[in-house]
């Protein structure tokens, strides 16, 4: 089969595609990792990734005029589960030291570790994502409106419109936002 423009843009490449914000603006950014540098950006989800498909053909297009190699998309196949890691040897020796106190090999403690971090990563992301929204949260006024409530149930002589304050909310100039560390 002739590896063509065609053929590329049917593979299956994994893609990544995760929320940002830009001076208080959220956008989505979505990006191949096995084409570097391939990535695109929208106001959606659904954006970023139709601007994705037209990027990672001009990505693979670009590539083919330059006959410069174009990756396959990657799959746990690929990684055998060993890597040569170079660390100073006093780090080792305290390495070795803590997996020996657990009762574990040096690699399953390395291996315990690699994937504790990672779940720590994940979790300050989450951690962020609750911060801002506890944040916007608190920075809101309540607000009822007789066309809320329903003109039958709105009180004869009452304004239409009503500032609810909850007791519960605190005063928005007095807030300061999460640190969280």
């Amino acid at each position: 089969m002739k590896k063509d423009l065609s053929y590329y843009k049917n593979l299956n490449y994994q893609i990544i595609l995760r929320q940002d914000e830009d001076n208080g603006e959220a956008y989505y950014v979505a990006e191949i990792p096995d084409l570097p540098g391939c990535g695109a950006h929208g106001t959606n989800q659904i954006e970023a990734l139709e601007r994705l498909e037209e990027a990672k053909e001009l990505w693979i297009f670009a590539r083919m005029k330059r006959n410069l190699p174009i990756p396959e998309p990657s799959s746990e196949d690929d990684f055998s589960g060993k890597i040569l890691l170079r660390i100073p040897s006093r780090l080792h020796m305290e390495l070795s030291w803590q997996a020996k106190k657990n009762g574990l090999s040096l690699n399953q403690s390395i291996r315990k570790k690699i994937e504790s971090v990672l779940s720590m990563e994940v979790l300050q992301k989450e951690i962020s994502e609750l911060k801002a929204k506890i944040n916007e949260l608190c920075m809101r006024n309540v607000h009822a409106t007789a066309d809320t409530w329903g003109s039958a149930l709105w009180p004869q002589g009452m304004p239409t419109t009503l500032t609810v304050t909850d007791p519960n909310i605190p005063d928005p100039k007095k807030i300061r936002p999460l640190e969280l560390s």
